[in-house]
């Protein structure tokens, strides 16, 4: 009886498997499909800052100045959440974000992701939105540094953003879980 049990729950799970279409692919730090990912982030660009616009800090609301208060601004248009409190983005995490730390986190870099970096002696944050082979892309706000520009065709190989991030402990990747 209990290898019967356990045979109806294979095939069951089975069954399941094969309904789920082999072209779906899901951002796994934000738990939506990159289809939607990609709309959304279309329509952030087109309706809420396009390209080259002026990033309005909004601390009470995204938790941050500058560039931290942009990447938490999209990651909460695009996941409902954003992950800190803090410009350092190391005090009250939300529990919908992990935090990791160091220079071989870049490694398991997912689309979504923010990360924190020192960069020319100052610290920044960019949001992740794509990844090819060694290449980073993201969308950022205030570089050149006091302009609070909005850029999103920016790319970075993951060795650069590497070395950024091993300069000082404080600097991480937050990633929506």
């Amino acid at each position: 009886m209990k290898i019967r049990k356990l045979l109806s729950v294979l095939l069951a799970t089975l069954m399941l498997l094969t309904m789920i279409p082999s072209g779906s692919m899901f951002v796994s730090a934000a738990a939506i499909n990159l289809s939607t990912f990609n709309s959304k982030l279309a329509e952030f660009k087109k309706s809420v800052y396009p390209e080259g616009s002026t990033y309005q800090d909004n601390p009470s609301a995204y938790g941050g100045y500058e560039c931290f208060g942009f990447a938490n601004q999209i990651a909460k248009y695009m996941f409902g959440s954003y992950p800190t409190k803090s410009g350092s983005a190391i005090d009250t995490i939300n529990t919908n974000w992990k935090v990791t730390y160091g220079g071989t986190a870049v490694d398991s870099l997912v689309i979504g992701d923010i990360v924190r970096f020192n960069y020319g002696g100052y610290d920044h944050s960019i949001f992740v939105t794509s990844i090819s082979g060694d290449n980073i892309y993201y969308c950022q706000a205030n570089v050149p540094a006091y302009t609070n520009k909005v850029t999103y065709s920016n790319k970075m190989a993951r060795s650069t953003l590497k070395s950024y991030v091993k300069k000082t402990l404080i600097n991480n990747i937050v990633e929506k879980t």
